[in-house]
């Protein structure tokens, strides 16, 4: 077993703690269970003098925010069969949670985005690609005035930068100096690789061409963009699935903001550093988690293009116009659940019943939202309205299938209504009808 630990250790990056699952604990042993032991909180203990800690797997979520916030990576390996004796049981890392890349809502914040940024530089010019894997937003810059986008890629808030070795020493110094306490991770320099990016992202997205989504053929971020998504899959353990698209940004459409001026002006954080009295705070009166992200994404880059201002300006106006509609609104948007992110989870076999729930319970609230918007006197909202789908097959089939009562895990079974499935329901029958013999068998045995 423990060569087997230490064949998937070897390969895990640097500053990376391996979770190894035995039974119902994940343990770790030598330098990891020390440094857990220390972070954590945890009993150290040896065994042939081999340090070990250990954690109940189903409680993990806790331990790895705390070693996540701690600038530390997870590497998760499971037993993927049921132990047998005598048998080693086969176990493969299914996993690399790094504070860029995790999906799950005990370690992202709803209201902000949990952005990942990679930087390169190709000649003049800077090149980056940022993702927020949670939300399936992608895009990419390039910009010879390299002090507005590393402004802007500040100004983004990034839970982790991966930086290309051949990035120069000064800029790599002050990325890692404007973005402290954030997780950076250098990568290879031929991951940037022009000639393949186009191939690898048309391939990921599943298109002929990228030209559809306005990316010219010597577009020089895409290779930032290739180089992140390889990073993400290596941590994934697979590609990402929830990613449909990738934009360029235009640095030229938005005002920039160095972040010594977004500081001084407490658009996001006081001069305190807390968010309590910054802009964000007084202005984050949304209904949503999605809408308190889209606030946020408002503030860092404030339009400077008329045409669009005008096209907001006119949206807002005609909600503060229609106010019995906008407050009929207000009432439905907080029954709806943060569908982007849980697509996101789905998309990338993080699945659990009750989120799927969560998909029914949004459906159900999507006809009234559509209706109050319609309703408002304004050529832009209807549009907008006009867009929403509602999905009733998909209401339908969930609303037929799903219990009331649904459990978080997959695994816990029971979420799939009586009478939806007759085979599923025999096998219902059969295992109760069982574990009824089995109990008047034992109640027999004991009385005799």
């Amino acid at each position: 077993m423990m060569r087997q630990y230490a064949l998937i250790h070897q390969k895990l990056p640097e500053n990376t703690i391996l979770f190894f699952r035995l039974g119902d604990f994940y343990e770790m042993f030598f330098g990891d269970a020390e440094t857990c032991a220390r972070i954590l909180g945890l009993t150290l203990t040896q065994r042939n003098g081999m340090p070990m800690a250990g954690i109940p797997f189903h409680a993990s979520e806790t331990y790895i925010d705390k070693l996540l916030k701690a600038g530390k990576k997870v590497a998760i390996c499971d037993q993927m069969e049921e132990p047998k004796p005598g048998k080693l049981v086969d176990r493969a890392l299914t996993r690399i949670l790094t504070p860029g890349t995790v999906l799950e809502d005990a370690q992202i914040e709803a209201s902000s985005n949990q952005y990942i940024v990679c930087v390169d530089q190709q000649s003049e010019l800077l090149c980056a690609a940022w993702m927020d894997l949670s939300t399936s937003e992608f895009k990419i810059a390039s910009e010879s005035d390299i002090d507005s986008l590393i402004s802007f890629l500040i100004s983004l808030n990034p839970k982790e930068i991966v930086i290309s070795e051949s990035l120069t020493s000064e800029q790599r110094n002050r990325l890692t100096y404007l973005l402290q306490n954030r997780a950076v991770s250098t990568v290879p320099s031929y991951l940037f690789n022009a000639v393949n990016a186009r191939s690898h992202l048309e391939q990921l997205f599943e298109v002929q061409h990228l030209d559809g989504f306005g990316l010219t053929t010597d577009e020089p971020a895409l290779s930032c963009a290739d180089a992140l998504v390889f990073y993400i899959t290596e941590n994934l353990c697979h590609s990402p699935k929830n990613l449909k698209k990738l934009t360029r940004y235009h640095c030229k459409k938005a005002l920039l903001m160095d972040s010594a001026t977004a500081q001084n002006l407490e658009i996001f954080q006081t001069q305190r550093g807390t968010r309590e009295g910054s802009l964000w705070q007084f202005l984050d009166v949304a209904k949503t988690a999605a809408g308190s992200r889209l606030i946020q994404r408002f503030l860092i880059s404030p339009l400077i293009d008329l045409e669009e201002i005008t096209y907001r300006q006119n949206c807002i106006e005609a909600f503060y116009k229609a106010s019995m509609a906008t407050h009929a609104l207000q009432s439905y948007l907080p029954r709806t659940r943060d569908i982007t992110r849980i697509l996101a989870r789905l998309h990338n076999r993080l699945r659990s019943p009750r989120e799927l729930g969560a998909i029914l319970t949004t459906l159900q609230q999507l006809p009234a939202i559509q209706t109050l918007v319609n309703q408002i006197p304004s050529d832009e909202l209807r549009a907008l309205a006009q867009k929403i789908q509602l999905f009733d097959e998909l209401k339908t089939l969930l609303q037929s299938a799903l219990n009331d009562d649904l459990p978080n895990d997959l695994l816990a079974g029971g979420y799939i209504r009586s009478g939806y499935d007759p085979p599923l329901d025999h096998l219902r029958s059969a295992q109760q009808e069982s574990q009824e013999w089995l109990q008047r068998f034992e109640e027999r045995e004991q009385q005799s």
